[in-house]
C-alpha cells in the first residue's frame, strides 16, 4: 500500500518495532504505527488504535534544554518502543519508552 501524507519528497525511513518514521527533504518528521509508549511523540494511543496515516514527531524536550533545536535532522533511529533524532549540531532528541 502506498503510504500517504509525505509530502515533497522522502529523505529516509527508519522503522522500530511496531512503527515507522521517515524524514522528509523539508527536514520534517512523520511517523506511523503503534505508539504505545509515545515513540511517535505525540500523547500514547489506546493499545487498540493507532495512526494509519504519518503524522508530525515531536521529540520532547529534555528538562536542561527547553529550545527546540534549530539545526537540521541529521539521523533518526528507531527501537521497540522510542525513536531518537540526531540534529546536524549533535544535539540529540527522543520520545517514547526510555
Amino acid at each position: 500500500c502506498e503510504v500517504q501524507n509525505l509530502e515533497g519528497g522522502v529523505r529516509s525511513v527508519t522503522c522500530g518495532s511496531e512503527h515507522n518514521i521517515a524524514v522528509l527533504s523539508s527536514g520534517q518528521i512523520r511517523g506511523w504505527g503503534r505508539n504505545y509508549h509515545g515513540q511517535l511523540g505525540q500523547a500514547v494511543c489506546p493499545d487498540h488504535t493507532f495512526p494509519e496515516v504519518p503524522m508530525s514527531v515531536v521529540p520532547k524536550e529534555p528538562v536542561y534544554d527547553p529550545v527546540p533545536p534549530s539545526s537540521p535532522i541529521k539521523q533518526v533511529a528507531c527501537g521497540r518502543g522510542h525513536t531518537v533524532v540526531l540534529y546536524e549540531d549533535g544535539t540529540v532528541r527522543g520520545c517514547g519508552q526510555g
